[in-house]
């Protein structure tokens, strides 16, 4: 299933243009949702989606872990820069080491071709949901 960014209807995965405003559709987050990746991880949701690829909370089936994993849009699998540049964010991500940010586990591709970071998965704690809406207030 595909969709478009600006007018958000969901269209067929055999249309590449959306009918209504010509925008190039993008693949739905929405539509792993369920899928087992790579036979190793188990997607439960869509964690947030920016210019590089959806980010999905996951499970490890066999550990039971829970994870974020990053997948760069398959319209993008054939471009090297844009790979390269998936490549350096999660290499560059697994060498920096600071409480706030993320923990690169994995960088893989699946049997399918899906290129995917596996990343720790963050809790969110109560207090910097209560300090984010004392600061949407101010």
């Amino acid at each position: 299933m595909k969709y478009c960014s600006v007018c958000n209807e969901k269209f067929d995965d055999a249309i590449s243009f959306c009918p209504k405003d010509g925008e190039v559709l993008e693949e739905d987050p929405s539509s792993l949702i369920g899928n087992v990746l790579d036979g190793q991880y188990q997607i439960e949701g869509v964690l947030g989606k920016g210019g590089m690829g959806a980010v999905y909370r996951a499970r490890h089936i066999l550990l039971g872990d829970r994870v974020a994993i990053k997948v760069l849009p398959p319209e993008m699998r054939g471009n090297t820069e844009w790979l390269r540049r998936f490549q350096r964010e999660g290499q560059a991500a697994r060498r920096f080491r600071h409480p706030n940010a993320v923990t690169v586990y994995d960088l893989r591709t699946s049997g399918d071709g899906t290129i995917y970071l596996v990343i720790h998965e963050r809790a969110q704690c109560r207090a910097c949901n209560g300090c984010r809406a004392s600061r949407s207030q101010a």
